[in-house]
């Protein structure tokens, strides 16, 4: 028996075969596909995907022969992986001088006929095979090379994305571990910034209103608390920013209409020169209800906010079709000019105006719901005249309900 020599480039090879890491892992069933085929369309009893270790032969799959692994110096494969482009046949092991008294010819499984086509990487590296062994001489039809050969290049990409797809679930684990750990700054670092702006507030008004100031004093320290309340806002548009993905990881569930109703008015109850109206004709929808709230919520703020009219009167609609919900928030606010309608949604692309309390936004609310109504499959588009109102119109795609 002739022992293969080592391919000249082996520690190369190795590294090569080792970045995959695919040795010793699971029975997978695409590839066990590859292999069953391999043997219906070569008319074998054996195929196998195969990886030359450094002293082992190991199978990913192997179809119609138990065992996992054999000794590299006795595998008819450690020979194929010398010629990296080139189909490796053996007619008849038992008149072949490198196997005729190769234990695996001579005993189980009696080798006599062999053919492996190395599974090359795209730098030239021959990891292992994809190979059918028979037990009686066979002949392989043009045909049937054409196929083995195109079921390695398949096997080879198998191993490929295989690898591609451990990279991808490695790198949004480790992006979500640093996403975890943003939020938990972001969430301190608010808290801590909070506190003292509060207190800069608390005292600002303290000496506005419990001492006599001269005027110019008065006006920087309207400067300071009006520079601390922006700040404080800014602060609280970030930390909702930071945590509305963490709504979308929130299940669907059935959404009851009338609770949703009543949760919205309630929420702005706090004077009576708001009027907020539901339309719709539907009971339940089946949607993320938290991500739901807080789009209307942020809508809702805005034509309060925003209004200009004695009473600010607001309609929210709902209706569904096969694929989507259909939502529409109109108001009678002060509307949007045309040139910024495109920029509304833009982060940190506030309006030009200032809200009923004399502040300037930042542009996060309505970029929060434009990524939160995106993700959950749908669009968003306004149709806004200024100094008659806006309504801001968005879709969510449905997702199938739970059978009970």
């Amino acid at each position: 028996m002739q022992f293969p020599p080592m391919p000249a480039n082996e520690q190369e090879r190795l590294k090569e075969l080792y970045s995959y890491n695919i040795l010793d892992t699971i029975s997978e069933e695409d590839f066990d596909n590859i292999t069953e085929i391999a043997s219906q369309i070569c008319n074998t009893k054996i195929s196998q995907i195969t990886l030359a270790d450094s002293g082992r032969l190991w199978f990913k799959s192997s179809h119609g022969l138990p065992g996992s692994e054999v000794p590299r110096h006795l595998s008819f494969c450690t020979h194929a992986i010398n010629n990296p482009g080139e189909l490796f046949m053996v007619p008849d092991a038992r008149e072949d001088e490198r196997f005729a008294d190769n234990p695996f010819v001579t005993g189980e499984p009696h080798v006599v006929f062999y053919a492996g086509v190395p599974l090359t990487t795209e730098n030239g590296f021959a990891l292992g095979s994809l190979c059918v062994v028979n037990d009686q001489p066979t002949q392989l039809s043009d045909s049937q090379l054409k196929s083995l050969k195109a079921l390695s290049r398949q096997a080879m990409r198998l191993i490929e994305l295989r690898m591609k797809k451990a990279q991808l679930e490695n790198v949004t684990n480790s992006l979500n571990e640093k996403n975890k750990a943003l939020e938990k700054f972001v969430g301190t670092v608010a808290h801590d910034l909070r506190s003292p702006l509060n207190n800069i507030i608390g005292v600002t008004d303290l000496l506005t209103t419990a001492y006599t100031i001269e005027p110019d004093v008065e006006e920087l320290l309207q400067i300071v608390k009006a520079s601390s309340l922006k700040l404080k806002n800014l602060i609280s548009d970030l930390l909702e920013q930071s945590r509305s993905n963490k709504l979308l990881h929130e299940s669907a569930s059935n959404v009851s209409l009338e609770e949703l109703r009543t949760a919205i008015k309630d929420l702005f109850a706090c004077n009576d020169k708001r009027i907020i109206n539901f339309n719709t004709s539907l009971d339940f929808i089946h949607i993320n209800k938290i991500a739901l709230e807080q789009i209307l919520i942020n809508l809702i703020s805005n034509a309060i906010k925003y209004n200009d009219k004695e009473v600010a009167a607001i309609e929210i609609g709902i209706a569904d079709s096969k694929q989507e919900y259909a939502f529409y928030v109109k108001d009678n606010s002060k509307g949007i000019a045309n040139e910024l309608m495109d920029r509304v949604f833009n982060l940190f692309e506030a309006q030009e105006t200032k809200d009923n309390y004399g502040d300037k936004g930042y542009g996060m609310g309505l970029a929060i719901v434009k990524e939160l109504i995106n993700k959950m499959g749908g669009t968003i588009s306004l149709d806004s005249t200024v100094g008659v109102g806006t309504k801001f119109m968005f879709t969510t795609k449905k997702h199938a309900q739970p059978r009970s």
